[in-house]
């Protein structure tokens, strides 16, 4: 079920119709009750216009592009909502940024919606005036979200970015075929060049020309090497045959 109600303060309505001097905001709550009371809680806000409301559906996403809102206000979507309406959504309405209300405060649920390329996340708990204020913030291109939950993300991106360097060199001694041994002579190598570098060893000369070569490059050439001897081997040996 989808409804257009253009209503805003009580000055003007715009039957349905965006104002490019309004906030335009579209509502998604699968209960009637709380969809009809969060649309009482914004209509007499100055500067905000409801130009609709509707409950999840299948043509949720064609009526949210269509109405071409500034923001969308959903009530804590399932897991599937989360995946399925905000993809499409990023797609067919980008200018259109969404926030989350009703939210619980859990760190797995608020990095999905951060990683499905969500503005706001409002836990259920949060006042009237809390809701209003995050709609207007995002509006202005605000990022809304609970201290902890933000604390959560600054240290989820930290730790992906500490992740990714060993992501990187894994990928590497994959590319090139080498055995867990290998891989860990490789990580050795790297440590030690970096502590060298760092100057924890107190050296002030250059580092030994092993050090200096890259250590997935040192060890393919390593294989490589190997492989020329053991092929010269075995051809003496075919000779003496």
């Amino acid at each position: 079920m989808k409804v257009k109600l253009g209503i805003e303060s009580p000055k003007t309505q715009l039957s349905g119709q965006k104002s490019p001097f309004l906030l335009s905001l579209y509502l998604v709550a699968e209960n009637r009750l709380l969809r009809e009371t969060m649309v009482r809680l914004f209509q007499n806000r100055d500067g905000i216009s409801v130009i609709g409301e509707s409950c999840y559906s299948e043509s949720v996403c064609g009526d949210i592009a269509a109405s071409k809102c500034d923001v969308l206000l959903l009530d804590s979507p399932p897991a599937t909502i989360v995946t399925t309406l905000i993809d499409e959504l990023c797609e067919s309405a980008p200018q259109t940024r969404i926030v989350l209300f009703g939210m619980d405060e859990d760190a797995g649920s608020f990095l999905r919606a951060v990683r499905s390329g969500v503005c706001g996340y409002i836990l259920k708990e949060a006042s009237s005036a809390e809701i209003i204020a995050a709609v207007r913030g995002v509006s202005k291109g605000e990022a809304v979200c609970p201290p902890r939950l933000c604390m959560t993300l600054f240290a989820y991106v930290s730790q992906q970015f500490r992740q990714r360097p060993e992501t990187l060199d894994l990928q590497a001694c994959l590319k090139f075929g080498l055995t867990y041994r290998q891989r860990q002579l490789a990580a050795h190598a790297a440590q030690a060049q970096e502590q060298f570098r760092r100057g924890r060893h107190g050296l002030e000369q250059r580092p030994p020309a092993l050090l200096r070569i890259a250590p997935v490059e040192r060890i393919r050439h390593h294989h490589a090497q190997k492989r020329i001897a053991l092929g010269a081997q075995r051809r003496a040996q075919e000779r003496q045959v």
